[in-house]
Formats: structure tokens, sequence, C-alpha cells
């Protein structure tokens, strides 16, 4: 930068005494010239003698180069308080009395318009650095409230050691943790259930009899008709990947109607009809009959979660039993009772659906009023019992 700024001085003054030696002294008028000789030497002494003879007044070219030197110094001065060339093209100096070119943009045969100079990139980052902080920090023209909220500043979180001699107790793993709960709560199904998982699927013997012999009977068989089944749809789907969905499912599927084995019984359906086509087909009748009348009904039944045993001759076997019962709505006193029959079903495939039909026949003798009439199936293979009752009316003639 330096020498460029000193070339521009040379140039400069070059094309400066060019000019001065192709310029002509003035011609003197004829007038001016007698009224010069016409003035008394002794009144206005010659200047050009002056000049000749004072070597203290210095002429025209004499000067300028006195002024080229002075501004180039005055340049050095200014980039050697700058500190560095860089610093120096970044903050250039004040521009002085001479118009200096820029010794590119003089060329023989071009044109002499200067060309654009694109900015540094240095000092546009700085710039665009210098806008985005005061653009970010400056709330010139921004309304304000103490009630706005403060800008959400991204939080820290320091851990403190502990301090000396404390050790940070170990916490125990996650199998540790289901292996204590289960110890210590004998009788918690979910405790329970999670341990056996936890043994299925390290691949190791499960159901684990002795971890769930605090339990009741019907929670033991739960857990282990659960692993069972899952145990089951593992080996199937690891011997053959490609199975249809319905084998993939099927060890579940037995599973589930293991369960529903061990459910309580239960009549979700009770309706006294005029006739049974079949599981869920059948034609319903009123419940109001007229007293001093005999009457036939049909009693339709459905039981649910009922137990089902395989027996030696490849089939399933149902045994359950009803009886019938007709009691007063003000008392409850029993009018009528029929002797509960047993019936025993037999299939090759194992019942999903079971009901049964009963035919009763009301007596005349029934007086006026409201009854209920009330059916009670007892599963004989799993010793339990189901109720449901159904609102019947007689009315007079």
């Amino acid at each position: 930068m330096r020498s460029h700024l000193l070339l521009f001085a040379a140039t400069g003054l070059t094309l400066t005494v060019a000019g001065c030696q192709n310029q002509q002294p003035p011609t003197t008028q004829p007038s001016d010239q007698a009224g010069q000789l016409a003035q008394p030497a002794a009144e206005k002494p010659d200047e050009s003698a002056q000049s000749q003879t004072d070597p203290s007044v210095p002429d025209d070219l004499e000067l300028l180069v006195r002024k080229a030197e002075s501004h180039a110094q005055r340049v050095t001065n200014e980039m050697e308080r700058s500190g560095t060339l860089e610093e120096a093209a970044k903050h250039p100096p004040s521009p002085s009395v001479n118009d200096w070119m820029q010794p590119q943009a003089y060329q023989m045969g071009q044109s002499q318009s200067s060309p654009t100079t694109a900015p540094s990139s240095d000092v546009s980052a700085s710039a665009a650095d210098s806008a985005d902080t005061d653009e970010q920090t400056s709330t010139a023209n921004t309304p304000i409230s103490i009630d706005d909220k403060p800008a959400t500043q991204s939080q820290t979180v320091v851990r403190v050691p502990p301090r000396a001699g404390q050790q940070a107790a170990a916490e125990p793993n996650f199998d540790q943790q289901i292996d204590k709960r289960s110890m210590d709560y004998p009788k918690d199904l979910a405790a329970q259930l999670d341990y056996q998982l936890l043994q299925f699927i390290a691949n190791k013997p499960a159901p684990d009899l002795a971890r769930l012999a605090a339990l009741a009977d019907e929670d033991q068989e739960i857990i282990t008709a659960v692993i069972d089944g899952l145990t089951n749809f593992r080996n199937a789907i690891s011997i053959d990947p490609n199975l249809l969905l319905s084998r993939k499912v099927k060890p579940l599927i037995d599973a589930g109607e293991r369960l529903r084995s061990r459910a309580d019984l239960e009549l979700p359906i009770v309706e006294l009809c005029r006739r049974v086509d079949g599981y869920g087909r059948y034609e319903p009748v009123e419940h109001q009959f007229v007293s001093g009348q005999e009457r036939d009904v049909v009693i339709y039944c459905e039981v649910e979660n009922f137990m089902s045993q395989y027996l030696d001759n490849n089939q399933w076997q149902t045994k359950l039993s009803a009886e019938v019962v007709i009691y007063t709505d003000s008392d409850g006193l029993p009018i009528l009772r029929d002797k509960p029959p047993i019936y025993t079903d037999l299939c090759r495939n194992r019942r999903h659906d079971f009901f049964f039909v009963r035919k009763l026949r009301l007596p005349g003798n029934i007086p006026v009023g409201r009854y209920w009439l009330k059916v009670t199936v007892v599963d004989q293979q799993a010793n339990r019992v189901a109720e449901h009752s159904i609102p019947i009316i007689f009315v007079a003639k």
C-alpha cells in the first residue's frame, strides 16, 4: 500500500513538471514594455534580475516538488500512526487537496473512468456483525412493558460433587428391582407377573412355581396360562416364521380359552321364548300373562366361562345343571320350583358358545301380581354357580 502511494505521488509530480515545461511565457504588450522602460530604476528594481541573483527565492517547479514531498511525508506519517498497512486500508486518511489517480486507471488507449472496486470482505463481515448486534440489542422504537416475560435463556445444569467422604449410593439395576419387589411383596399379582415375564425374556425356566406359591390358586392359574401361552407362541414362530396367521395366534387363543374357563360362570342372556332355533336365534315373548290360565314357555339361557374337559375318547365334555324358581316380588317366597336337570354336552371340538333350553308350564292358579323368575346354573366340573333373574307379571282377565 505504501509503495502504491509513493508511485501515485511520483506520477503526479512528473505530469505537473511536464505541463510546466510546455507552457510558453506570456507575451508582453509593447505599451507595457514602454511603461516599464520609462519607470525609473530607483523606484522599482527588475524582478527577473532579483530572482537570478537571490537564490533564497524558490521558483514554481521547486515549490511544486516541495509540496509533493510534504504530501508524501504526511501520508507516510498517517500510515505509521495507524500501526499496520491492513489497518491503514481499513481507515484511509482524510482526502487532501490533490486528486491522485490510480495507476491502473491511467492507461493509454483505455477509458479513464475509474473502475468499481468491490469492498473488502473483512470490512463487510465486520459491518454485518455490527449491524446484527445493533439489531438484536437495540430497543429503539419498540414498546415494552414490565409485564412482558423475559427471553428464555438456556440453563446449564451444574452437578455438585458429593462431599468428602460421602459416596453416592449405587441404585440397583432394573432386573434387581423387579426381583426385590417380587420378594418383598409375594402376594402382589403385578409384581409376580413382572418377575415371571423377566424370567421368560431371559430364557430361564418360567413360570417359577416357587415364587407363585404365596398367590391365590386363581392368580397362579392366570400367570401360568399367560406364560405358557407366550412360550408356546415363541416356540411356534421360532420353528416356522412363515406360519399362517391362524397358526400363529392359536397358542394365544388357547391361553385365552384356558383363562376363560377359570373365570366366573356367567349367564349373560335369559329369555322367555316362543321358539328357539339355535344359539342366538330365538323368538321372545312378553313377560306378561293372564292369571288363571295355564301357559307353556321356553326358557333360553346362554352360558359363558364354562369348563370343558378333554376325555380319553377325544371329545370335550361340558356338564351343567339348571334350576328354575318363581318368587313373589312382595315377600320373596317361592311359588314354583322345577327340579334341576343336568345338561351333559360332548363335542369333538372345544365349545366356545353354549346355551340350553328348558320348557316350563306356568300353572293357572298363580294369583295376580308381580313375580321373579330365577335361573340358577351350576358348572359341575368347575364347581361354579351363576344366577340370573327376569321379572314376570300376572294380570286379571
